[in-house]
């Protein structure tokens, strides 16, 4: 079977409109540059918001389960991003839609694992984070730095030590993503102090920091707690896939072939690069790789899922 270890599920009302708006600029310039738009014509940032977003939200989860099912993964962890301090909040609060997708976790037994998202610059955030480990379930924390905030910030490190404390991982985005978001505080540099103050703490980064990825190899290759996923590389994969399978040779080298973990960040790569496709690319890395980097059926499986199990403590 297969751990998606990054996941969302989206709901009306989750951002406010310049969240909405800024999302729906950056599908449509995914889109159009990588599958020349819909039916081969551009599409702009309203024809997103009003026709893929849609199609994408999920307010029982059902269609998450279905995406699953196809694809043939049998967990998904699952967490909200709290980009509210940039865009604004939406009718939705943040601690409103944590709970909310707890339940969702809690809908389906077995299925879903619930990381609590929330900006440590928030008002009671580290309350409301220690309080959704007794009464949500939470088994990990998602950072989302980009919305202005660094990872050594002091500000973070109460969170970083209930999660120390009660052998929790952290997930972090890392990578500059776009330029709406303060893009210098997904540097994964920033991650070497907390690493050093917190040496038992795991923390996961997330996209293997997208260009930054030789910054997070060498702080991965320093720390055995640095873990990474390859979610969002979906397109890398299907048309640079050589590339891709050298990068993923380096950390599986260097890093160790036992942190490295798949994840879909799904929703918002399905309407490009589905799940189940995405999982077939990294099943046909052995064969893409055979001549050159050589990966393994044995690292595809651990990738998959054997890391992400172990961290996550699933039997």
């Amino acid at each position: 079977m297969t751990i998606d270890i990054h996941t969302h599920i989206w709901k009306e009302g989750y951002k406010s409109d310049l969240g909405y708006e800024a999302a729906a600029q950056y599908l449509a310039k995914v889109v159009n540059e990588w599958l020349g738009g819909v039916d081969g014509k551009e599409i702009s940032a309203k024809f997103a918001l009003e026709n893929l977003f849609p199609k994408l939200m999920d307010p029982d989860g059902s269609k998450s389960i279905k995406r699953m099912d196809e694809a043939g993964i049998e967990i998904s962890a699952l967490f909200p991003v709290d980009a509210g301090l940039v865009w604004g909040d939406g009718k939705i609060g943040i601690e409103e839609y944590n709970e909310w997708m707890a339940d969702i976790a809690k809908r389906y037994p077995g299925r879903f694992i619930f990381f609590y998202g929330i900006d440590p610059r928030r008002k009671n955030a580290i309350k409301m984070f220690e309080k959704s480990i007794t009464n949500l379930n939470a088994k990990g924390l998602k950072l989302y730095p980009l919305s202005g905030f660094y990872l050594d910030d002091k500000v973070v490190y109460p969170f970083y030590s209930v999660c120390q404390e009660a052998d929790l991982p952290v997930l972090t985005h890392l990578g500059p993503q776009t330029s709406i978001f303060k893009v210098k505080c997904g540097t994964p540099l920033r991650m070497k102090q907390v690493l050093i103050d917190f040496p038992k703490l795991k923390i996961i980064g997330a996209h293997l920091a997208e260009e930054l990825w030789p910054d997070l190899l060498a702080i991965g290759k320093e720390f055995p707690n640095v873990y990474a996923d390859i979610s969002g590389h979906q397109l890398d994969t299907k048309e640079k896939s050589t590339h891709f399978a050298h990068v993923l040779r380096r950390f599986l080298n260097e890093m160790g072939p036992d942190r490295i973990m798949w994840g879909t960040d799904a929703p918002f790569f399905e309407p490009i690069v589905s799940a189940k496709e995405w999982l077939e690319l990294i099943k046909s890395l052995p064969e893409v790789s055979k001549n050159t980097d050589k990966i393994t059926e044995a690292e595809v499986e651990a990738v998959l899922d054997g890391n992400a199990r172990k961290l996550l403590g699933i039997g």
